[in-house]
């Protein structure tokens, strides 16, 4: 299947690489439930997002083609190293540029500055570590801003939601489909 359809892991090696790079496609869904049409066009050039896990670049693409977003504003963060690697040029031309900032480092381990973004988007969940990353999150969040990740499973998030742990961090969902989860954090 190619396409809107198709969605997950794909397997490429790079030269000089052994064993496989995986990196994902940002499909029809992902575009639409994390950045639907009332989302976009409340993005100004001066919000700012961080991108956790940006993989090839074509969210973050994605955005600045269908959004008010300045680069600028842009802040990616993702612990491989290889990744610039596999980045769409025009992303990684702005990034080469300073113009997009890239920070190398695993979320847990990078000392977000507090409410220093108006959005932040994980279009791979990192439920298997939901309550570490989200400590280092939050606080990163602004009031009203929200977290939008795809791929949340439906068990995880039923999950979380009976502990009433998003609420306990001053989150409230807004949206989930099975796929993906939207937060907002309530304001101080």
């Amino acid at each position: 299947m190619t396409g809107k359809g198709r969605q997950g892991p794909h397997r490429s090696t790079s030269p000089g690489e052994r064993g496989a790079y995986l990196h994902f496609t940002v499909n029809h869904h992902v575009k639409t439930l994390l950045l639907g049409e009332d989302f976009l066009s409340s993005i100004t050039p001066q919000t700012r997002i961080l991108e956790v896990g940006f993989g090839s670049g074509q969210l973050t693409n994605f955005l600045m083609k269908k959004s008010a977003l300045s680069p600028k504003n842009i802040t990616l963060l993702d612990f491989d190293y290889r990744s610039l690697e596999y980045v769409q040029s025009s992303v990684r031309r702005l990034i080469k540029k300073g113009v997009i900032k890239h920070i190398k480092s695993d979320v847990v381990d990078y000392n977000h500055p507090e409410n220093a973004y108006d959005h932040i988007i994980m279009p791979e969940s990192h439920f298997r570590r939901m309550g570490v990353t989200m400590d280092k999150l939050v606080p990163a969040l602004k009031p009203g801003g929200t977290i939008r990740m795809s791929n949340v499973p439906t068990i995880d998030y039923r999950n979380f939601h009976k502990t009433d742990f998003f609420n306990k961090l001053g989150l409230e969902v807004v949206e989930h489909n099975g796929r993906g989860l939207i937060l907002r954090k309530r304001a101080a």
